[in-house]
């Protein structure tokens, strides 16, 4: 390949750029460049986009989401093209050309499909540090609270549950906000054995009205968890093995405080594989997708709506934080 540098030192043609972003081969960007016409194009020399690296990664953009005018002075569409490219690089700091997946294309995913919208899943075993964020938030707080937020844990939705005579709070929101079954108490105060009561008020309640299933809910609480996530198939005094009760080593006396809501969530990410992808052992896209068996409102990374129950949290919402997770060396790439 002719020695020369473009983009922040990548040696490029347009050849090897969509050849590399779009497929999982291992070829090195010379072995790319010798089967492609941009073989020795320099496109900081091309004065106009019909043809070559710079019209090969206007075209490119185009297809994933990114606008590049070509009704423009050719110097302009230059300098937009290079800054659109290396902007995607600082959204994305461990960004590799030769891994790097377009937004838009789906991965094979290798996690099963669920047959039924309550479905417990087994936990991830593997184990990482945490991660601290530049903003000194915990990025796995900050999953869960964007996860919470498409779940409806918002204000404006939440004050619903007062023309019920209920609390307005996160941690006590049910279903539906009390259209269907009210509590006799707020969910925060309930013992397990309380709520595992509610749950099946809940569910006997609700039947026929969820969307995507026959079946009804036990959704409560900030992260709307529900009986079977929680139970699995037993009881607050006999929990399935490796339920999250069991799992957390709850009683039913445990009260389900918002400090225990918490530690739920945070098991509910690690059965997501959330530790594994903090170390790169896990994808980005498997993880997510496993976060959207666990959560209804979080779509897939195709955008597929895994429970057809309306999702209102996207693969590209969470990107920002996956950022924050993503391990800067020895990323997973395929």
């Amino acid at each position: 390949m002719a020695d020369y540098k473009t983009l922040g030192g990548l040696d490029l043609d347009i050849g090897g750029f969509t050849e590399s972003v779009t497929s999982r081969s291992r070829r090195t960007r010379d072995a790319v460049a010798e089967r492609n016409r941009g073989i020795f194009s320099k496109p900081e020399l091309e004065e106009d986009t019909s043809g070559g690296f710079l019209d090969g990664m206007i075209t490119w953009f185009a297809k994933n989401g990114h606008s590049i005018s070509k009704d423009i002075d050719s110097t302009t569409i230059k300098d937009n093209t290079l800054k659109e490219y290396q902007n995607l690089k600082v959204r994305d700091d461990s960004f590799d050309v030769m891994s790097f997946k377009p937004q838009g294309e789906v991965l094979k995913d290798e996690t099963p499909e669920l047959a039924i919208d309550d479905k417990y899943i087994r936990i991830d075993t593997s184990t990482a540090p945490e991660v601290q964020s530049s903003s000194g938030k915990d990025p796995k707080q900050q999953l869960l609270d964007k996860i919470a937020i498409g779940e409806g844990a918002v204000p404006e939705l939440l004050v619903k549950q007062k023309n019920y005579g209920m609390s307005t709070n996160q941690y006590d929101m049910v279903y539906q906000y009390g259209k269907y079954a009210v509590p006799d108490k707020n969910v925060s105060e309930m013992t397990l054995a309380e709520l595992y009561d509610y749950q099946n008020k809940l569910i006997n309640a609700t039947k026929g009205k969820v969307p995507g299933t026959t079946l009804g809910t036990s959704a409560v609480g900030k992260y709307q968890t529900t009986k079977k996530s929680l139970f699995g198939n037993g009881t607050p005094e006999k929990p399935m093995k490796d339920s999250w009760v069991d799992k957390l080593g709850l009683t039913p006396d445990t009260v389900y405080t918002p400090e225990i809501q918490e530690k739920i969530g945070r098991l509910a990410l690690k059965e997501s594989g959330y530790d594994s992808f903090a170390v790169g052992k896990k994808t980005q896209e498997n993880f997510h997708n496993r976060i959207a068996d666990i959560w209804a409102s979080v779509s897939r990374v195709s955008g597929e709506d895994t429970y057809n129950q309306g999702t209102r949290t996207s693969y590209s919402d969470l990107q920002s934080i996956y950022k924050l997770i993503k391990p800067k060396t020895g990323i997973m790439s395929r």
